[in-house]
């Protein structure tokens, strides 16, 4: 990492590592991925078995991928991405580091006046800085990828903790941020 020379690293960990960690966004998310499947299922066993022509055989096969992979890919597809990354914590900074397609290094500085946001719990999350408000997406925080677009330290044991070291950070407690 680049840091500076008044700067240290009080906190450093990643994301949970398990496979299927289910979020409230799944409530909505597994029901249609399992309908979606299902009929792309459906109707590519039925174009194959009556001797259908060659393009609806074509035309079914992107959406049996698709829904392959919104039931069960995506799940997958999360797990690689949260192997791959790491979160830091500066005394001015906060970091996070992936390596899923391209790598990629994230800072943000920690300010005063910065929002904070916690989720505690096993699979908690500190969220630093404003929400991200994406129009392309018709709900911003569901996303297939499970991923959030927010600036946050996500799938965190122990987010009760990290979150009291930003905001002695913020408070200018440097000895108490660790």
């Amino acid at each position: 990492m680049f840091l500076d020379s008044d700067e240290a690293i009080v906190w450093e960990g990643a994301p949970r590592r398990s496979v299927f960690l289910l979020s409230s966004n799944d409530l909505i998310l597994i029901p249609f991925s399992l309908l979606w499947a299902g009929f792309a299922l459906f109707w590519n066993l039925g174009v194959w078995n009556i001797g259908a022509p060659f393009y609806f055989k074509l035309f079914g096969l992107p959406f049996l991928v698709a829904g392959a992979y919104i039931t069960v890919g995506r799940f997958f597809v999360s797990a690689a991405a949260r192997r791959r990354t790491r979160y830091a914590l500066s005394n001015k900074r906060a970091f996070i580091a992936t390596s899923l397609f391209s790598e990629t290094l994230q800072e943000m500085p920690i300010t005063k006046s910065m929002p904070l946001e916690l989720v505690p719990g096993t699979n908690g999350k500190v969220t630093l800085g404003p929400k991200t408000v994406n129009a392309r997406q018709w709900n911003a925080s569901l996303t297939w990828s499970g991923k959030s677009n927010d600036f946050a330290f996500e799938n965190i044991g122990d987010a009760q903790s990290v979150y009291q070291m930003i905001r002695n950070i913020q408070r200018g407690d440097d000895e108490n941020a660790s």
